[in-house]
């Protein structure tokens, strides 16, 4: 994981269809350090070293548009940490966010339209756990 840049399926060099793995390809950022490069599709290693994200397609789905079709697709982070307070997971929300708050894909077969921030910060605390989850989603449209 890196900087915004492209956004493709490791498995076929493909775009957003089907959810496959994705990688992000670029220069190492504040989260990429944060994290440690801990990125999981869908749900982390079962002793996986905190603090990590997850990520998941959450929906994708083509809608004709006029003249032209487009897919639409969210994507929800989730960054988990063990750290006893919550200022830590909330500079790691911080820091994806000024990664990919209106950021300029390139998505492999599609023309990339738009990538936004969808819904606001969400803070939860597991008191079994004692671990912090920082998570928003992200609405992408893409251009076939």
């Amino acid at each position: 994981m890196s900087a915004p840049g492209d956004l493709v399926d490791s498995e076929d060099g493909g775009g957003l269809e089907g959810g496959g793995v994705l990688e992000l390809e670029g220069t190492t950022t504040d989260l990429y350090t944060d994290l440690g490069g801990r990125l999981y599709l869908s749900e982390a290693p079962q002793a996986a070293a905190m603090p990590y994200c997850v990520y998941d397609l959450v929906v994708a789905s083509p809608e004709p548009f006029f003249t032209f079709s487009h897919e639409t697709a969210t994507i929800q982070f989730a960054i988990y940490s063990d750290d006893g307070s919550a200022v830590n997971v909330m500079t790691y929300g911080k820091h994806l966010k000024a990664l990919y708050d209106n950021c300029s894909l390139t998505v492999a077969g599609y023309t990339h339209i738009d990538f936004n921030r969808e819904s606001s910060d969400r803070l939860l605390r597991n008191p079994e756990t004692m671990t912090w989850q920082w998570s928003c989603d992200y609405d992408v449209l893409l251009s076939a």
